[in-house]
């Protein structure tokens, strides 16, 4: 049942009422799940998340074609637009203005359009967004439940500073290197430390043309000797950087900085920052919040990196992370726009890090990375799948600037309809072709590709 059958079938005694209006949102929720059966397929499913991602995508279809009606589309003299997110700016835009039913007449009136057919067109509307909220929000939102009084109670956290001394050495490079490689659109940048390299870098980048090497203290206070020693192995092996960077976890003296920078600057090094503890923490808080959440609270490191006995064994699990929907749905298709980069962004931590996890942030395993791979010409081939990766998160960047990814315009934040260009759904399957042909390559068996 839809909006056409109920203007056919069901008359009513003037403009539709408040009560009227109401009714008909819980008439179209009821209606649409019994017909999809969604409570009971929730209850017997086995993959309920599966199931929700599904009624998910089914939603966004369903209200993208909502918004194709001609009874949903608000057209003035100087721009056109959708009815559901006009009917917010007026609502928005007036205390006065009490409910929804009572910003929908004011439009009629402006628009002198027929005012129970738009009733009823966004009585739908909302019923269906409201089940989508519902289900979204049941992906994401997990409460705290007292057993002894069932309503969700709220647990308020104090902040207080971050102990990076607490982690181990391979732990905070971790750490440092998830923070670095979010910073700006590398060409390349790795993570030497964790193989045991020896010739002054912990991580090194390229970028613009430019490099970049970051050296991790992980000291309650930093010495002068440590600083000196690592800026002189730099120079020992011909690795002098444009950027330097010293990424403390603890305090930093004002002397030692001093002596640091002018340390660095004799060996020609004229670009020096130095990190203390607390520069990182707000470095990261600012630029990387989540990662705090990852790395204290509660998300197990792995005692040593994991085991694997070749070359083939890492590019098989590498190539099973791109076994998700962000790259085999095609684009026109996709559910949740803003879930989609995250996920690519993902990948590409999987890539450097070995630490591959769900759109949610759930972590689902640690695994080798593309810089354990010994054979050159593989390692090659993957650092191009790599720079493929970042080069589809770039191009979703762009096309959201362009305009050609856009949210619908109703001016509600977690809205799930987006407008998608041609040219946009175009770009971004192609990429993702682009990176399965590319595995294929160098993985005689790999079966991934868009779905149909």
């Amino acid at each position: 049942m839809d909006a056409y059958q109920i203007e056919k079938t069901k008359n009513f005694d003037g403009i539709i009422s408040p009560a009227e209006f109401i009714a008909l949102q819980k008439l179209f929720e009821s209606t649409y799940l019994d017909q999809t059966k969604y409570p009971e397929r929730l209850e017997a499913h086995r993959r309920p998340q599966e199931l929700k991602n599904e009624m998910l995508m089914n939603l966004n279809q369903l209200l993208i074609t909502m918004h194709q009606r001609p009874e949903m589309r608000d057209i003035d003299e100087k721009v056109a637009g959708y009815v559901p997110g006009r009917v917010k700016e007026i609502w928005i835009a007036d205390k006065k203005i009490r409910s929804c039913y009572d910003a929908i007449i004011k439009y009629c009136a402006l628009r002198s359009a027929d005012t129970n057919s738009t009733l009823i067109h966004m009585a739908e509307y909302k019923a269906l967004y409201t089940v989508f909220r519902k289900i979204q929000r049941s992906l994401k939102v997990i409460k705290t439940i007292n057993l002894d009084h069932p309503k969700p109670i709220t647990m308020k956290k104090t902040v207080h500073p971050i102990h990076f001394e607490d982690l181990s050495w391979s732990q905070f490079e971790w750490l440092i290197f998830a923070f670095v490689r979010r910073l700006r659109t590398w060409d390349q940048v790795n993570w030497f430390g964790q193989l045991g390299h020896d010739e002054g870098e912990d991580i090194w980048g390229e970028s613009g043309g430019a490099t970049y090497c970051y050296l991790c203290a992980n000291y309650k206070s930093l010495t002068l000797k440590k600083g000196k020693d690592d800026i002189d192995k730099l120079v020992k092996f011909n690795r002098v950087p444009d950027f330097l960077i010293v990424v403390c976890g603890g305090k930093v003296a004002a002397s030692i900085n001093k002596g640091i920078r002018e340390h660095a600057q004799h060996a020609g090094i004229n670009n020096v920052e130095i990190w203390s503890g607390p520069d990182l923490e707000e470095n990261i808080r600012e630029k990387a919040n989540d990662l705090l959440e990852r790395f204290f609270e509660g998300i197990s490191f792995p005692k040593t990196a994991p085991s694997v006995s070749g070359d083939k064994e890492i590019i098989d699990q590498l190539a099973d992370c791109f076994d998700r929907p962000a790259f085999t749905t095609p684009f026109y298709r996709e559910v949740n726009i803003p879930d989609f980069g995250k996920a690519i962004t993902d990948t590409i931590e999987v890539l450097n890090t070995g630490v591959h996890r769900l759109r949610d942030g759930t972590l689902i395993r640690n695994i080798p990375t593309r810089h354990q791979i010994k054979n050159p010409v593989l390692k090659d081939k993957i650092a191009a799948i790599y720079k493929l990766v970042v080069k589809l998160r770039d191009t979703f960047v762009e096309l959201n600037k362009k305009k050609e990814i856009e949210n619908c315009g109703c001016g509600d934040p977690d809205c799930p309809v987006y407008l998608l260009s041609d040219n946009a759904c175009q770009k971004m399957d192609r990429q993702r072709e682009d990176i399965f042909k590319a595995f294929r390559d160098i993985k005689k068996d790999f079966s991934l590709k868009l779905e149909k």
